[in-house]
């Protein structure tokens, strides 16, 4: 859903001595997020919680020192929580401690042992090499002993992490429960769908009474559920850069879904640098498995769809790691007799004639011609950026029907969306013949200057009819922006309401329509810097072996060694820079436009160890 899921405020009633009982039931049923209630006093679980805080950070270290991987296991005999606290103190806490105090124990000696070998001065060398490698030794043993102690306390350590989660999750649920002398009371959200199962469940212990959220504007904030679709879920921690879509906004999760690695791709076109970031974020995946850090498992994700893409975009423009393993040197100097071909120019998947085809768009390398057909990449980056921006702006007006903003609508929104239509129809236009589409846009463009500097004298047929209606239709969104905010800053008592309203209805919408055109083209400009820097190592590697062989250049080591040097380089800044960029055009350049992101998202307890409990 690209509307966050409806979500109902839950009121409960219920005997005081059920509290633990129903909050075990709640955290196995994993779809309700406590909130503080208004009324009763606050039940104190302050030692519970730091016992319980205490636990997991000592568990926390313990894993981290024998880098255990996470996994879901383990089960909770819930009776209560002092019961079940008292229990696992009895029976886990002294083993917990005591493998607490081992890697204690393991660190501190292996701080001696490097401290005194820093101690031992440098013109002793034989004698630090001597106590070298009897660390290493002694290194290796502690090893062989931590690895068999591993094997033996993994499972359980995991099972007792597991157990301490959902003991903790139900405390969450103790802490906002507020207790009267005979009854306690409960309040939170759960989702819509989940009602049947939540009456089915808690209704037998307590009085339950839902309520929908009130309309946009009310004091309380009900949380954000997106049900976006399972591979898109890794986004959704690019959107929280940003902020939490408000419960009356559009999850921007799907739009960043596509348009991030789109973006990405573009600034970072080449198939094998594409895979060694695919590999590199696989890897990283697994550390963040390991370390169960789930924002790390999402940025991981992210990065593998947008190197993927990448990969593909590489394919299609012929490029390995720079022009030389494809084109060869024919690429880098192609007016030489003496110029080769590269060793996978025959067995590459995309072949030179489709490759030329997307290269008269992406001018990221084209055999012997490298700058042929900038301007139409110059033309594309426009054109995906103004209809992104109007798909932004149209989900502004949406977003602002959701909340029942219609002044907002009136005033603000649609003058934006008339002014950003303007460019949109200049740059759609060529269309109508998509065989002669760049052509048809240049004589376009011409016929806007032409009626730009010929406005007293315009002429109403092809071309300068389109290019006088944009003008038209761009003035008018002008101009309805301006008396918007005339009126608006004279019904508020504003002073110099002419003066304002044209800075923020007329000249704002002006400088961001520039600014946002101005802002795609990065998408051309930092494509090819990836490019022409590749360019640039190959070439070095070409006079560094003396000659225009492509094979003799790349069995050269030392050609090779640049090579290398200058792929690490591309892979570690352009690859940063591209990150960064795309980032920027999503969060700002379209986020901005249609999602304030002022919401909060709606955080469940469940269950990390299964609950046995009678629910």
């Amino acid at each position: 859903m690209i509307i966050p899921e409806p979500m109902l405020k839950v009121y409960m009633l219920f005997p005081n001595d059920l509290r633990e009982q129903i909050s075990a039931c709640i955290v196995k049923l994993g779809d309700f997020q406590p909130e503080e209630g208004k009324y009763f006093e606050r039940t104190s679980y302050i030692e519970q919680v730091s016992f319980v805080n205490g636990m997991l950070d000592e568990i926390s270290k313990i894993i981290n020192f024998f880098n255990i991987g996470y996994k879901k296991e383990g089960i909770v005999e819930f009776n209560g929580i002092e019961k079940n606290l008292e229990d696992f103190k009895k029976d886990e806490g002294k083993f917990i401690d005591s493998v607490y105090q081992k890697i204690q124990t393991y660190s501190k000696y292996l701080d001696d042992r490097a401290r005194l070998y820093d101690e031992i001065e440098e013109t002793r060398s034989e004698e630090k090499l001597i106590e070298l490698d009897k660390v290493l030794r002694e290194i290796s043993e502690l090893h062989k002993e931590l690895n068999a102690e591993r094997k033996v306390i993994e499972k359980r350590i995991m099972e007792d992490y597991n157990k301490l989660l959902t003991l903790k999750e139900i405390l969450k649920i103790l802490t906002s429960v507020r207790f009267s002398k005979y009854y306690a009371y409960l309040e939170g959200y759960i989702r819509e769908k989940k009602k049947d199962e939540f009456i089915k469940i808690i209704s037998k212990y307590a009085l339950v009474v839902f309520e929908r959220p009130k309309r946009f504007g009310s004091k309380e904030i009900p949380p954000t559920y997106s049900s976006v679709p399972h591979f898109m879920r890794p986004f959704e921690s690019l959107v929280g850069i940003y902020g939490t879509p408000s419960y009356w906004e559009v999850d921007p999760t799907f739009l960043f879904a596509i348009t991030f690695p789109l973006f990405f791709a573009l600034m970072f076109p080449d198939a094998g640098d594409g895979l060694v970031l695919l590999l590199f974020s696989v890897l990283f995946y697994r550390y963040a498995k390991n370390r169960n850090n789930q924002q790390l498992k999402d940025i991981s994700i992210v990065l593998a769809y947008s190197s993927a893409l990448s990969m593909m975009i590489g394919m299609l423009l012929r490029e390995l790691f720079g022009p030389l393993f494809v084109e060869g040197t024919k690429e880098l100097v192609p007016q030489s007799n003496e110029s080769t071909i590269g060793p996978l120019y025959y067995y590459w998947p995309v072949p030179p004639d489709v490759s030329k085809i997307f290269s008269s768009i992406i001018p990221f390398g084209q055999y012997s011609q490298p700058l042929y057909g900038i301007q139409n990449a110059i033309i594309i980056s426009i054109l995906i950026g103004i209809i992104l921006t109007l798909i932004a702006n149209s989900l502004g007006i949406y977003n602002s029907h959701l909340k029942n903003a219609k002044e907002d609508i009136l005033y603000n929104r649609i003058p934006n969306f008339i002014v950003y239509l303007s460019p949109t129809i200049i740059f759609i236009y060529g269309f109508y013949n998509p065989y002669k589409y760049f052509i048809n846009t240049y004589n376009l463009l011409g016929a806007l200057l032409y009626t730009v500097m010929h406005l007293y004298s315009p002429i109403f047929y092809g071309y300068y009819l389109v290019s006088f209606i944009s003008i038209i239709i761009f003035f008018i969104g002008e101009i309805y922006g301006w008396i918007s905010h005339i009126y608006i800053n004279i019904r508020e008592g504003l002073k110099n309401a002419l003066l304002k309203g044209f800075i923020e209805g007329f000249f704002s919408p002006l400088l961001l329509v520039i600014s946002n055109v101005i802002s795609f083209i990065r998408l051309l400009v930092l494509g090819l810097s990836h490019y022409y820097i590749l360019y640039a190592f190959s070439f070095i590697a070409v006079m560094l072996a003396g000659t225009l062989d492509t094979w003799r250049i790349l069995s050269n080591p030392v050609s090779l060694i640049i090579l290398i040097i200058g792929n690490i380089l591309v892979i570690g800044l352009e690859g940063f820079v591209a990150v960064i960029q795309a980032i920027r055009l999503n969060l700002y350049e379209l986020g901005g436009k249609f999602c304030e992101c002022e919401g909060r998202p709606f955080e469940n307890v469940k269950e990390y160890a299964v609950i046995k409990n009678k629910c």
